[in-house]
């Protein structure tokens, strides 16, 4: 007689057929409902924009919109990219892998190359599969790499992009006339058309990459009007490099290349006038991104989604203000490491969440929140899905890793990009400094900072970087740093751009720690 198995039950013969018939109808009615109740999801990352937003305690600057949006989300306290660099981040919270398994650490790799991650599910791929529509609006993979933004395996429609030109007169910051292009705007529209067009039979994972918050800082008018004057905005207290190792401090190639600074070294930090007007430009990037920000919840309410979307803000990495003596990002230091995070799920209340997070933990997070089924095991993501912070569950998470890279020759660091000119401006000042490894092939790094933060230290060495390898070398580092964070995970603001002011790795007090620390960067570095 006839013998069916049906989730472990077994069913004999014609007289079980119509308990069969049942059961089968009972798993498809439950798998369609499943997906039925699958949400939708918004990721707005916004290039080097770094907590210093209302929801974070800073009081300076103007983002009424976010500060909203956060009242009813979960605001991550204590997240960070795993390399400060826009790049070699993407590819990594895009893929959901760490740097170690991309290998990217700098602008000409990335991750679909051979011995990586050819056939590798991205996080938007992910969503495709299970039957998501997918669009990429602005800057979300880095331009070219992936190629095409990935659009082949990881998005439904061709993604659009426009570049973010350059100030008219080759300046740090400027404002735009009305008339003018406005990156973010034109990015805005794209992606509210791609909102109101988008097929109405399945749910969707929509991307919006703004780009205001990266240099050059650009800004509409209207945005810098909701300052003072700029001598009126506080600056960074400890500008000098005092304090840093060697190691740790970068060359000021980034901001060098502009033609009204060319006079930043490691001994002579950015007359403070200017640090004034610059800091004022770049708190109007993060107002302008607010208002576009804004425009991306309006649209969900419009189209009568917002109760059916998940939402989540972050960025790639931080941003410098001359804190330090530093600019742009590309430290392992909290000033470039930590990112605003911020995930509003349908009925959210609002919530801060002060443990270690990362930007690679946003796939299975957002995987999670949305409905879809559990990773597949073989993919080995590292992240740790962080939905259970969101209704104020424990989250088993110890500690965030970063990584950035080190170079001695500034000019091959900087081949083929508008920066190698500028490499000469400090040439002689500054020959004795490190740059961040730009376009240096791999193979020839230095050095590799690694660093471990968890909800009370953060942990930091800079190691040998075994070229033929392409590993870590954790038996040969140097500059270590210890810095104490034990008493700001619960109190406002919850970005202090300046905590890491005293390095405590020779304290012989604080021996046990640091060895409990380091071996932590060695098990996640050293093989």
């Amino acid at each position: 007689k006839a013998t069916v198995s049906v989730l472990n039950c077994t069913v004999y013969g014609m007289a079980g057929m119509p308990h069969l018939l049942a059961v089968v109808a009972t798993l498809l009615a439950g798998a369609a409902d499943a997906k039925a109740a699958r949400r939708n999801v918004v990721l707005v990352v916004s290039d080097n924009l770094r907590p210093a937003l209302g929801a974070y305690g800073n009081v300076d600057v103007k983002s009424p919109a976010i500060d909203a949006f956060a009242s009813d989300a979960t605001v991550f306290a204590n997240a960070h990219c795993q390399i400060a660099w826009c790049s070699p981040s993407r590819n990594s919270f895009l893929s959901g892998r760490r740097p170690q398994a991309t290998r990217v650490y700098n602008f000409v790799d990335d991750f679909r190359e051979a011995g990586a991650g050819a056939e590798w599910t991205t996080l938007p791929g992910w969503f495709r599969n299970e039957g998501y529509y997918t669009t990429s609006v602005g800057k979300v993979f880095h331009p070219g790499l992936p190629a095409d933004f990935d659009a082949a395996q990881s998005w439904t429609d061709e993604p659009y992009w426009f570049d973010k030109p350059p100030c008219r007169y080759r300046t740090m910051c400027c404002s735009l006339p009305p008339t003018a292009f406005a990156v973010d705007v034109n990015a805005t529209d794209a992606f509210v058309a791609r909102l109101r067009s988008r097929p109405r039979d399945r749910p969707f994972f929509a991307a919006l990459g703004l780009q205001s918050n990266r240099l050059p800082w650009s800004y509409p008018a209207a945005a810098a009007a909701a300052y003072p004057d700029a001598g009126d905005i506080p600056i960074a207290v400890h500008r000098d490099a005092s304090g840093l190792s060697d190691e740790e401090y970068f060359r000021p190639t980034e901001v060098d290349l502009y033609k009204d600074i060319r006079n930043v070294t490691h001994d002579a930090p950015m007359d403070t006038g200017m640090q004034h007007a610059v800091r004022r430009a770049y708190y109007a990037t993060v107002t302008h991104v607010d208002a576009m920000f804004a425009r991306v919840l309006q649209v969900l309410d419009e189209e009568g989604v917002a109760g059916d979307t998940v939402v989540a803000l972050a960025a790639d990495h931080g941003q410098n203000l001359g804190e330090f003596n530093m600019w742009s990002m590309m430290s392992v230091l909290d000033i470039s490491t930590q990112v605003p995070l911020i995930i509003r799920t349908p009925g959210g209340v609002g919530r801060v969440y002060s443990g270690p997070a990362e930007l690679v933990d946003l796939m299975p997070t957002l995987g999670a929140l949305a409905g879809l089924p559990p990773a597949p095991a073989g993919w080995a993501l590292p992240g740790t899905d962080l939905s259970p912070a969101l209704s104020g569950g424990r989250v088993e998470k110890p500690a965030a890793f970063s990584q950035i890279t080190r170079c001695r020759d500034c000019v091959r660091a900087y081949a083929n990009t508008t920066a190698h000119e500028q490499c000469k401006y400090d040439a002689r000042a500054d020959k004795q400094y490190y740059v961040p490894c730009c376009m240096t092939p791999r193979s020839s790094f230095d050095l590799m900072g690694i660093s471990v933060r968890t909800a009370g230290w953060r942990y930091s060495m800079f190691c040998r970087w075994d070229g033929a390898a392409l590993t870590v070398d954790v038996t040969s580092c140097s500059a270590h740093e210890l810095y104490d964070h034990r008493n700001e995970t619960t109190r406002q603001p919850l970005f202090r751009p300046e905590a890491e002011l005293a390095n405590l790795a020779a304290d012989p007090s604080f021996r046990d720690v640091r060895e409990a620390l380091h071996a932590q960067l060695v098990e996640q570095f050293g093989t």
